[in-house]
Parts: structure tokens; sequence; C-alpha cells
């Protein structure tokens, strides 16, 4: 496990980016800066949405308890870890202070660029520092349920903490799936905040049942109550249905614990004014973002000109997806046009 460390791994980050368009607007307040981080954040959210781009597929995989039938397709999300107040540690004195524990599952490559977090657990209970014991120590720390060997193998925790009546900002992150337990004796030193929602979009493609090699055949529901109007069977599923886009529905009636294994595309995680985390964002679409910002700009400042500028980036958009397209989803770069 390990604390951040500050460190610019590339000038494509969220510190390099605020920076980048904070000097180009000339802003110098921190109310302008955030804003600015905002803009870089909605322009993402939109590219995102706008096209199945093959650099946000990740393969997922969750388990299935007997009786399950109505499943997420996003991450499982974590119960919440115990904490208590331990001796030593230099957390502020009579503050109360809560966490947050998120899963990251990571490709074979290990990268961040290539990971999808999970939403958050719900709040610890709120302990409360005094001298002398002035750290926390967590237990019970939940680990990712499923095949170990499933792809992916590769998950970590991030354990964020909440100091008084501030937000919860990233801590530590416990680079394995075995740890429970942890001692926390100082303050967060990161701003990153864990994930509003959940980070995937839909699903690609039909579902597997791990060791059985049993494939799931999509059908609709109503297809499947027709069949079986009190979906009393039970046994190995075989159909699924989309209820959402992030839930599935399986049949029939899982009469086991199973690993579900499939693909889907990920929302790429928030950008914060951080120099050690890259963005999710595939480079290529830097330019792309860039058009956004600026007609946020100048929608921002009401300046002659923003209609053309948001034409301008909803251009520079739809040609990446082209772009990506052609390229049998390899990215390229994309020709700006001012």
């Amino acid at each position: 496990m390990r604390q951040r460390k500050k460190i610019m791994s590339s000038t494509y980050n969220g510190e390099a980016l605020q920076n980048e368009f904070v000097r180009k607007y000339g802003f110098r307040d921190n109310a302008a800066k955030a804003r600015v981080l905002s803009w870089i954040n909605d322009i993402q959210k939109d590219i995102a949405s706008s096209h199945k781009w093959p650099f946000l597929r990740f393969k997922m995989k969750k388990q299935v308890i007997s009786g399950d039938q109505e499943i997420s397709i996003a991450p499982q999300i974590p119960t919440k870890a115990t904490v208590a107040t331990a001796n030593g540690g230099s957390l502020t004195d009579n503050t109360a202070f809560r966490v947050k524990v998120t899963f990251v599952l990571f490709d074979e490559s290990g990268r961040e660029v290539e990971s999808l977090e999970s939403e958050p657990s719900t709040a610890s209970t709120s302990v409360t520092t005094a001298t002398p014991n002035l750290s926390l120590s967590l237990t019970d720390i939940d680990l990712y349920d499923g095949t170990a060997t499933v792809k992916p193998t590769i998950i970590h925790r991030r354990v964020y903490l909440k100091e008084g009546t501030g937000s919860y900002f990233l801590h530590t992150t416990i680079e394995d799936n075995t740890t429970t337990t942890l001692t926390i004796s100082s303050a967060a030193n990161s701003p990153i905040e864990p994930p509003e929602y959940a980070l995937v979009s839909c699903m690609s493609g039909d579902p597997i049942i791990e060791g059985s090699g049993n494939c799931l055949n999509e059908n609709s529901l109503d297809d499947i109550l027709k069949y079986d109007p009190g979906l009393t069977s039970t046994g190995t599923p075989y159909y699924y249905a989309r209820t959402t886009d992030d839930k599935i529905f399986i049949y029939p009636r899982p009469s086991s614990t199973y690993t579900l294994s499939y693909w889907v595309y990920r929302i790429p995680s928030r950008i914060f004014a951080d120099g050690d985390r890259a963005i999710q964002l595939h480079p290529s679409l830097k330019e792309v973002l860039d058009a956004g910002v600026v007609w946020k700009g100048y929608e921002d400042k009401d300046q002659d000109g923003q209609e053309s500028k948001r034409n301008n980036y909803v251009r520079i958009r739809d040609e990446a997806k082209g772009i990506f397209g052609r390229s049998g989803g390899q990215a390229m770069a994309v020709k700006r046009v001012c």
C-alpha cells in the first residue's frame, strides 16, 4: 500500500490542463480556476457519451450470488470499513473523521488510464480524535468478490478520508485485494475525490459464466416472462435481458454462485487539479477537448461568437468519431479547426 506522491507523470493530467487553460484566459482567482476545471470535466463527459470509443472498452467481472437475477454491470461497491481511533499519529486533535473505500480494477497493463473505479462505500461511522489517539485504525476493508484468476486480476482499493466538515479526499491506495487493515496517521494531501456515480455507461457484447463456458444469449424480459411467468426456474443462467443501460436480468434464477465476465464501456474518471494521475480521455482527443473548453470560455464571458465556437467543437468531435472508426479503433491525430 502507498500514500500518493506528488509526481508529474506527464503533461496530460488535470493540473497541467487547468494551468494551460488558466494561462490562455488570464484567470487568476481560485473561483475562476475551479470553473475552468468544471468546463474540462463537462466537455470530457460530453465527448465520452457521444460515441462508443474503443479505448473506453473494459473487461469486467462480477460475482453473482445464488438467487440473484437483476445484476448491475458496474463494479461491486465495497461495504463500509470499521474505524476506531488509535494511539499516536498527527491527525487534528478533537476532530471528527470518516472514511470511504472504493475498488479499482485494472486491465493487464496495470495503468491508471486503463482502470475502472467503483462507486464509494457508504461512509464509516464518525470517530473523533483526542490526544494521544491521533491515528485511525481501519479494519474489515472489503475485498472484491469473484474468481481471482478471472480477468481483471489486478484489483486495488482506495481509501478516502474526510476531516471535520470537509470533503472526502484520497489518502491511501492499497495495491492488492487481500489486505483488510490500515492505519491512517496523517491528513490526506490529495485533491482527488471519490466518484459521484457509477463510471459505466453500458455493456458491450454478451456475458459469459466463467468456468462453465456458458455464453448468455440476449432475449427480451417480455419473452422470458411469456415462457416462465412466475420466474420459478432455477439452474445455470443461459439468457439475459437488458433492463436499463447499467443493469441486466439473468434467467433462470442462479442456483449457485457464479463469476460473470463481460465487457463494458467506461465513463472516464473525473479530472482534478492533480499532476500525478493521467487523464483517461485518449490524448488524441485533446484537440477536441481544447475546442470544447474554448466554447465554454466564450459562453462563460457571454462573448460574441460563442455559437460558432460551439459548432466548431461539435464538428471536431464528430470528425474524431469517424477517424476512430476508419482506423479500426486505433487512435489518430485530430486536426484542429479554429
